[in-house]
């Protein structure tokens, strides 16, 4: 991997920081005034035509819109500020080098999803959500090993038959530039494997989007969504799916067992930890 000044990450970081913070501040500005509005604009028309749930539908359609804008700012940020950080540190812009992450991108993708996903945490919380952060106990905390052998068993066994099927299973790019990753540059992607991206994806998907889809529905299809959502990230890896919403279901599931996010944390990083030295 080429050498990335750390003097200019550190000034890249605190860029991306600034920019998601505000990019938050705004999109929760914007939803605090719209969501209400356009909630009583779609009652009002399903009244007018007779409906005797338009209280009940124009509340659905206040979520949908909230978490239809949020995931999409969530996507959409990462893209731009991945670009914008590749430039900052150096990088030559081009489809080949963004696509495998080679140099500078690889630090510029970690540092523009991050914070992308971080800000829409940040969004959603402005909006009203409570993150599930309260110590569970160590009772539940230890379901996590327990429900992650399940988890991996689940992995495995998804691999096995791609083998049988004859699918080549090509490897994650983020692993292959962990290998080649030196100096500090390698610091940042474990810390961001390990830590940086369970504790913004347990917190934007079970911590947010699960709470979101439980108000409408049963826990354990609450549960579901959120998990095909997060396996949905990884359309660039079709075969990976499957077993990405079962990690998902597994969180979830620990979120709602434990009614904690740290469980569902803890199974995330080990599982991300495995993914590294296989």
């Amino acid at each position: 991997m080429t050498p990335v000044d750390p003097g200019r990450a550190a000034l890249v970081v605190a860029g991306m920081v600034l920019l998601g913070w505000i990019g938050a501040w705004v999109l929760a500005g914007i939803l605090r005034l719209a969501l209400p509005l356009g909630e009583r604009f779609v009652e009002g028309q399903l009244t007018r035509r007779g409906s005797t749930r338009a209280q009940k539908l124009a509340s659905l359609t206040r979520d949908f819109v909230e978490a239809a804008v949020i995931g999409a700012a969530a996507a959409g940020g990462s893209g731009v500020l991945t670009v914008l950080a590749g430039l900052s540190l150096g990088g030559q812009f081009s489809v080949t080098a963004l696509s495998e992450l080679r140099g500078p991108w690889m630090v510029a993708a970690v540092l523009g999803t991050w914070t992308a996903n971080a800000a829409a945490v940040a969004t959603a919380v402005r909006l009203g959500t409570r993150l599930a952060l309260g110590w569970p106990g160590w009772r539940l905390m230890l379901l996590a090993p327990a429900v992650a052998v399940g988890v991996v068993a689940g992995v495995v066994g998804w691999s096995l038959l791609l083998q049988a099927m004859g699918v080549q299973a090509e490897a994650q790019g983020l692993a292959e530039a962990l290998a080649s990753a030196i100096g500090w540059q390698r610091v940042l992607l474990v810390t961001y494997v390990l830590v940086g991206a369970p504790a913004v994806e347990e917190c934007l998907f079970r911590g947010w989007l699960q709470p979101l889809f439980a108000r409408r529905f049963s826990a354990g299809i609450a549960i579901f969504l959120q998990a095909l959502c997060f396996g949905m990230l990884h359309l660039d890896r079709l075969w990976a799916i499957p077993p990405i919403v079962l990690i998902g279901a597994g969180c979830g599931w620990l979120r709602h067992r434990s009614g904690s996010l740290f469980p569902g944390f803890v199974l995330h990083a080990i599982n991300n930890g495995l993914a590294l030295l296989a």
